[in-house]
């Protein structure tokens, strides 16, 4: 998603899920990943989001630099309720829920 498109998505997605409601989200992990196995899959990863065009890159590149989900989860008021990274620390997925005062 182009970076301006984030903040109203997650926005979105916070309205709908409503109070009592979960979001999961799967995306790029923008930690540390692992030898071999996660450099392996980074490789692959580049080169499938080089493969889909520049802008799509670039993208993809300005969301690991802004810490991607940690710092949208954050931003947006949501709670990590649970996390499991994969494809040797590539890959992120997350439930959540929104905070409680």
């Amino acid at each position: 998603m182009p970076p301006a498109v984030r903040a109203p998505v997650m926005k979105e997605i916070v309205r709908v899920t409503g109070a009592d409601g979960r979001a999961l989200f799967i995306d790029y992990y923008p930690g540390r990943f692992s030898f071999p196995k996660g450099w392996f899959y980074r490789a692959v990863i580049l080169a499938i989001e080089f493969g889909a065009g520049w802008e799509h890159f670039q993208n993809h590149r300005d969301f690991l630099a802004r810490n991607g989900l940690p710092n949208l989860i954050d931003a947006h008021g949501l709670t990590v309720t649970k996390e499991k990274i994969l494809a040797g620390g590539n890959i992120q997925v997350v439930l959540t829920s929104q905070q409680r005062a």
